[in-house]
């Protein structure tokens, strides 16, 4: 008898649950959006292109300036040498050579 009792009660706790799921995920689908749909959200997001792609444009000519000066590919990257910077730019640049960043 316990035993039916948990499992209608794990039931009914189941179906209440999912319910109050669901109608949170509509609540957060609605707000997203509306805030996907507001311009200035809108703005916000080409700002932060417009920013993302100076930046990348940064990084990828010092890594093309730091490409002859720079210590060997090879051997660097496999034993982690160099500063954290260089290793960031070796990173995007490679990135770059494949197609993985436009």
């Amino acid at each position: 008898m316990a035993l039916k009792r948990m499992a209608l009660a794990l039931g009914v706790g189941y179906v209440l649950g999912a319910r109050a799921g669901e109608k949170r995920y509509q609540e957060l689908k609605d707000l997203w959006d509306r805030l996907a749909g507001s311009p200035l959200v809108q703005h916000a997001g080409e700002v932060g292109r417009g920013l993302l792609d100076r930046g990348m444009e940064s990084v990828t000519e010092w890594s093309r300036q730091d490409g002859d000066a720079g210590t060997q590919r090879g051997e660097q990257d496999r034993t982690g040498g160099g500063s954290p910077l260089q290793g960031a730019r070796r990173f995007l640049a490679g990135a770059l050579d494949r197609g993985r960043v436009a």
